[in-house]
């Protein structure tokens, strides 16, 4: 196995590796977990309102603490918040330790230089409340054989995701799917 190109994962602010090898491989890691990683910061009401404000999201539970309280016991915020709660943070002082996630799906070595995410699908359990810390796993569930795509040849990587809270309660859990592929190098003119 080898290392490909260098790939730089905005959503994640890093860069790493696709490892580079063949399909068998790759399905010899299937059902390799990675993490659990926690996220970067709790899950906080001010961005939950701005956000809120950006998508001109109306749901009472999101800006009145009555509401949200009396419904779920506390205050909640939108489940667009899961995802960006794993976006890691662009700076950090010195001696602050900061979550290295690698997205499980890119530590599988394939003959693909590139990647995409092709699909995602996420079940919650509860909704997410204001001050929860999460950690997430992800397992390798499947690697498809080669298929020709429009962006060249590649193959469907699917992993299993779950978000637990600080006491270990699963909060949500989703599917997710990547297409890595290969993209020819271009000669020097």
């Amino acid at each position: 196995m080898k290392s490909g190109k260098e790939v730089m994962s905005k959503s994640l602010n890093q860069t790493f590796q696709l490892p580079i090898g063949t399909l068998d491989d790759a399905r010899k890691l299937i059902g390799t977990k990675t993490g659990p990683t926690r996220s970067d910061v709790p899950m906080d009401l001010s961005t939950a309102m701005a956000l809120c404000g950006i998508i001109e999201d109306p749901n009472p539970n999101y800006w009145h603490a009555a509401v949200s309280e009396e419904i779920w016991g506390a205050r909640i915020v939108p489940p667009a918040m899961l995802k960006g709660a794993f976006c890691t943070l662009p700076w950090y002082p010195p001696g602050v330790p900061r979550a290295q996630r690698t997205m499980g799906a890119a530590i599988v070595p394939l003959p693909a230089n590139t990647l995409i995410n092709v699909g995602t699908e996420e079940t919650f359990h509860r909704p997410i409340r204001a001050g929860d810390w999460l950690t997430l796993t992800e397992i390798l569930e499947s690697v498809s054989d080669e298929k020709q795509t429009a962006l060249g040849p590649g193959y469907f990587i699917t992993t299993k995701i779950e978000w637990h809270d600080e006491t270990g309660a699963l909060v949500a859990e989703g599917r997710n799917i990547l297409l890595r592929y290969r993209v020819e190098e271009e000669a020097d003119a």
